[in-house]
């Protein structure tokens, strides 16, 4: 008798046992928030330091706009903003956020140092916006573009025309140095002495004794700091109507040619002995120990930054007018393209939130600060139990062993009423799991192609792209040429987003759908996909490369 009562008990111990108790992988993003910085464009990449973002803008002014740096929460809400009225063009010199400290010029606050191109190098309180000292540099049609280094107490600043030393207590000036006219540039410290390139194509030697010597090439110029490996620094040198990847000796103070490239060159990146090159035709992956090989080169457009993910993806804009940022997996022999739905021309390069790799910050020209993050964890580094899911379970358990016990002592009306209670509310926890495996027996993964659902009427830039229309009560809208996304969802918020439209959506446990688009539900909405009727949420439902997405008013 007993082992007869004990028999749901078992069957429903087995069904819980098989049920998933870690969240499933999923590489898409999801944009969480955007900021329009107003005119202008974001040419460095944000800046995050503990829930902080710090972001500048730069560009040609219109009216009363001028480029200005910017503070937000990470959460998106604005926390100051500093404008500078007498910048000139372009205010392109990454932010530098420098911890608190003391050394033998004095001690100093947390700050966040910012180079302007009218000269000036601003020390900002970063809570606050306020401002700490400020430091005047000589001006030549622009002052500071390149980038500012840290080296013990002071600040190495690239000027328009030198190289100067501040102090970071109190930005008083330590040594100052005339070199040659520079763009973009930056200094690195390698042997006993700083390295710093210029327009002119000279690569100059200042000697922490205080010593100067010209290192000049034949021609062109140098547009970003020197990568120093081993014994040696490696250059991109711009041209007219090309590039040149070079190699300096430190130990022969000889410049050699190793490759020749496409034209405007971007800053390189180095991760141990690999370097980095990207141009307007190239981007070249070098290995340098004793000699520097070519280990492979992919096609790509970017003359902006790059920057690394936590887990060492290459990530640098494609800066083209489709827009987007490549990324290079590690040990990968192809680019991927990340696209969002205001994608463009771009030089700044993501920057990733707190060595998390799903959440990260992007900034285009056209001043559109965003921020994107993971809609599900990786299986394969983070493993969620459902803590509420094996307390229910072990309720279950609890009831059904005393049904069970119920049933063993010839009570058997209890204690197939407990068994049959259990049983039933095991079902309807199911019912989600089952309906969505059901629907997706009935839906194809990916929809026949668009040709028959292709509108003359529409640009023939958004052929083999992923198209989105909404068929509103007053008229047909539509809106093309996303690419690299991987949900109904997605691609949605992306039109949306274009359209400049509010949608509202309802999570259910079936999935997410989508119950208002700009302000109209009627009977509610359904999507087709190339025609076809679909029956997931829009969530779960993926579409491919060329999808036609459909929104109809039910």
């Amino acid at each position: 008798m007993l082992g007869r009562a004990l028999l749901p008990t078992v069957l429903v111990l087995l069904f819980f046992s098989s049920m998933p108790f870690v969240a499933a992988y999923d590489s898409t993003v999801d944009l969480e928030w955007s900021a329009d910085l107003g005119e202008g464009y974001i040419t460095t990449s944000p800046l995050v330091v503990d829930e902080s973002v710090y972001v500048r803008t730069s560009g040609f002014w219109v009216g009363e706009a001028r480029p200005q740096v910017f503070s937000f929460t990470l959460e998106g809400e604005e926390r100051w903003n500093r404008t500078s009225q007498t910048t000139t063009q372009h205010d392109m010199s990454p932010l530098n956020f420098i911890t608190g400290g003391e050394g033998p010029c004095g001690s100093w606050p947390d700050m966040l140092l910012v180079g302007w191109a009218n000269g000036e190098v601003e020390a900002i309180e970063p809570d606050t916006g306020v401002i700490l000292w400020n430091r005047s540099s000589l001006v030549d049609a622009w002052g500071i573009t390149g980038n500012i280094t840290v080296q013990n107490d002071h600040a190495l600043v690239p000027t328009r025309t030198g190289m100067m030393g501040l102090c970071l207590a109190d930005g008083s000036v330590l040594n100052e140095h005339q070199l040659g006219h520079g763009w973009r540039n930056g200094g690195v410290l390698a042997g006993d002495a700083y390295w710093q390139g210029d327009e002119h194509g000279s690569l100059w030697q200042v000697n922490l004794n205080g010593s100067v010597v010209e290192h000049p090439l034949l021609e062109g110029m140098i547009r970003h700091p020197p990568r120093a490996i081993s014994d040696s620094l490696l250059l991109h040198v711009q041209h007219s109507s090309n590039s040149s990847i070079v190699l300096f000796n430190l130990s022969t103070l000889e410049f050699e040619v190793i490759l020749v490239s496409g034209p405007s060159p971007g800053i390189p990146a180095q991760r141990g002995d690999h370097l980095f090159f990207i141009d307007g035709t190239w981007m070249t992956e070098m290995q340098c120990q004793s000699i520097c090989e070519v280990i492979q080169r992919l096609p790509a457009t970017s003359n902006g930054e790059t920057s690394w993910s936590p887990n060492g993806d290459l990530w640098f804009p494609r800066n083209t007018q489709e827009g987007g940022w490549y990324r290079l997996a590690s040990e990968a022999t192809e680019l991927e393209i990340f696209s969002t739905a205001l994608d463009g021309y771009g030089t700044a390069a993501p920057e990733f939130v707190d060595g998390s790799k799903s959440q990260f910050l992007l900034g285009n020209d056209e001043g559109v600060l965003m921020m994107f993050g993971a809609s599900q964890q990786n299986l394969g580094e983070s493993f969620q139990i459902d803590w509420m899911l094996n307390f229910i379970s072990l309720v279950f358990i609890i009831v059904l062993t005393s049904g069970a016990f119920l049933t063993s002592r010839s009570d058997l009306v209890w204690g197939w009423r407990l068994s049959t209670l259990c049983f039933l509310a095991a079902c309807l926890m199911v019912t989600p799991a089952v309906s969505q495996v059901w629907s997706s027996s009935l839906t194809p993964e990916t929809p026949e192609s668009t040709s028959d659902t292709w509108n003359e009427d529409w640009p023939d830039t958004w052929l083999g792209t992923q198209i989105v229309v909404f068929e509103f009560e007053a008229g047909t809208q539509a809106y093309g040429g996303f690419v690299g996304h991987d949900t109904v969802l997605q691609l949605t918020m992306a039109a949306v987003d274009e359209a400049a439209i509010d949608i509202k959506t309802e999570t259910t446990d079936l999935g997410l759908y989508v119950v208002e688009i700009d302000g109209q539900s009627g009977g509610g909405w359904e999507y087709f996909i190339n025609d076809q009727r679909a029956v997931l949420s829009a969530d779960r439902q993926s579409v491919d490369s060329t999808t036609v997405l459909q929104w109809r008013l039910a």
